[in-house]
Formats: C-alpha cells, sequence, structure tokens
C-alpha cells in the first residue's frame, strides 16, 4: 500500500466519520425535544392542508418542540394518528418505552 492509497484510505473514512457524527446529532436533537414534550405534552400546529374550496383531503399536525408529526387523510375517521419522528424515518411509539398502566 502506497502513501497515497493510505491518505485516500484515511480521507474515506474521516469523510464516514463525519457523515455518522451528523446523524447522531440529528438524532440527539430528536430525543432532546422528544423529552421536552415527554415533560410538557406536544405543542402541536396545524401544517399543510391539501384540498379545495369545498373539502379536505389531508392535513398536517407538527409539533413546534420536537418537530414530530401526524398526518390525518379524509376517509380514515376514528383510526389514531400515528405521529412520526422529526426524521421521518419511524413512530414515537416504536422508539419510546411502554407507559405503566
Amino acid at each position: 500500500m502506497t502513501i497515497s492509497d493510505k491518505l485516500n484510505e484515511i480521507e474515506e473514512r474521516t469523510k464516514l466519520l463525519a457523515d455518522e457524527a451528523r446523524t447522531l446529532e440529528l438524532e440527539k436533537k430528536a430525543y432532546e425535544g422528544l423529552l421536552e414534550c415527554e415533560v410538557h405534552d406536544h405543542e402541536w400546529k396545524m401544517g399543510s392542508v391539501q384540498g379545495n374550496l369545498r373539502e379536505v383531503i389531508m392535513l398536517e399536525l407538527h409539533c413546534v418542540r420536537c418537530f414530530c408529526y401526524a398526518i390525518f387523510q379524509v376517509g380514515r375517521e376514528n383510526i389514531p394518528l400515528p405521529i412520526y419522528t422529526s426524521t421521518g424515518d419511524g413512530f414515537v411509539k416504536d422508539i419510546l418505552p411502554e407507559e405503566d398502566e
């Protein structure tokens, strides 16, 4: 292995570690927001609404504290809205421990 090869290898690994660090920082902020909402509840605001003059087809709610969101689609009455994590790659219920009943 040449010195240039070794330098290239180190540079590639540095990029991978930097990407991982950015991902971990985003996850950390998401969990910090969830911790705040666990204490004070979500602070919901209505986001985008899709529809027309006569009907609403879909609306989005998002939390201004932790940036989680829920999407309501018309025709899905009486079905609880799942709350997505701020990164959108999963549900809050899947990453939090079960509540004591």
